[in-house]
């Protein structure tokens, strides 16, 4: 009898042991199962969160656009109003430069274009410019009258032209910034049409294109490689946010080469198309890759910025109107014929009808005032 009750015990034993195990196993599964829907629940709420999200950032940048747009076209409407009455005094055109060539006469070469009462040259022979009555060393300038010098040459066979535009170019060697690739402007500088100064040293977007043409021809004509990796490092500055101390604005999301980096951002049209000029010749020269992604990013830039520089009767200079308050539209006869000329260059490169459509219609505001 006492070995069946104590088999009953011990069967009771290992049938209580068999559903305390069964009893925990199954906690443990509900346990496992209770994570997993946790995790299910977080994961919903987390996509419902971002769409949620995803929604109002939306509707927020739609907003946004939509007031920039209104601002835009308000802006577009007030500078019709307020050149459409006015008239101008161009001149004449500047004369059309067909089959323009890297290897050759630069823009706008002639030999009256350079010359200024204001312009001197140092003992050495490099070009001086007189600001605030005294004569100042300035990058374009030097890089100005060293095309020119260049032009002449090409157009003589003269060894002194090349000698003179030598000069200039071995001065922008001496005086170029070994790690940034910049050339300094040393006084200060108010930006016309905007309440900017800028302040010494400061640098140019316009100045490194420009410098970057002749750095181009030099490299061409004497095969010196110093030509060749000086101008490639003048592109340093323009692969660099204003922001960080560089060249390059953001035009709504199109990079812009600024003549003048202000912030805010001033968008001075024909120094960032003397800018794309650089960039060509450098690409046409020497092949550069650099040079070449550099000028298709500012061409595009180019194609979507045009409209915002039409003015009925003119075009602008800049946009500082749009980027700093209680500004008048900015404007100049010179610069716009400069523009004009400019773009028929540009658009040899590209025939591009935007191009094409600003050229001739800039150039016909010229012809109806005349």
């Amino acid at each position: 009898m006492k070995s069946d009750k104590n088999h009953d015990t011990v069967e009771r034993e290992r049938e209580r042991e068999q559903h305390f195990t069964q009893q925990n196993g199954q906690l443990i599964t509900n346990k496992k199962d209770i994570k997993v829907i946790v995790a299910i629940i977080l994961m919903i709420l987390a996509i419902i969160i971002n769409v949620i999200m995803g929604f109002w950032f939306n509707h927020k940048l739609n907003r946004m656009n939509s007031n920039l747009y209104k601002e835009i076209n308000n802006s577009a409407q007030n500078n019709s109003e307020a050149t459409e009455s006015k008239k101008f005094n161009f001149g004449p055109l500047i004369a059309e430069q067909p089959n323009y060539d890297a290897k050759t006469e630069y823009l706008f070469y002639t030999t009256e274009y350079l010359k200024d009462e204001n312009v001197e040259k140092d003992k050495d022979g490099v070009r001086l410019v007189r600001h605030n009555n005294e004569y100042q060393y300035n990058p374009v300038s030097i890089a100005q009258y060293g095309l020119n010098m260049y032009g002449n040459y090409i157009q003589t066979s003269n060894q002194e032209y090349y000698e003179k535009a030598k000069t200039q170019a071995d001065y922008l060697l001496k005086i170029q910034d070994r790690k940034n690739g910049k050339f300094y402007y040393n006084y200060d500088f108010k930006v016309g049409g905007t309440n900017q100064t800028m302040k010494a040293p400061w640098s140019s977007a316009m100045a490194q294109g420009q410098v970057i043409s002749l750095f181009s021809r030099m490299y061409h004509i004497s095969k010196d490689k110093t030509y060749l990796a000086a101008a490639q490092l003048a592109m340093k500055p323009l692969t660099i946010d204003v922001k960080d101390g560089g060249l390059c604005a953001d035009f709504f999301g199109h990079p812009y080469y600024e003549e003048y980096p202000t912030i805010p951002a001033s968008y001075t049209l024909n120094g960032f198309m003397f800018t794309l000029i650089g960039l060509h010749d450098l690409y046409s020269i020497s092949n550069d890759k650099q040079a070449k992604q550099l000028y298709n990013d500012g061409v595009e830039t180019l194609g979507y910025c045009l409209p915002f520089y039409d003015s009925t009767g003119i075009s602008l200079y800049h946009l500082g109107h749009l980027t700093e308050k209680n500004l008048p539209l900015h404007t100049s006869e010179k610069y716009h014929n400069i523009h004009v000329a400019q773009l028929k260059i540009i658009n040899q490169f590209e025939n591009n009808a935007t191009f094409m459509y600003y050229s001739e219609r800039w150039e016909n505001y010229v012809k109806e005032n005349s």
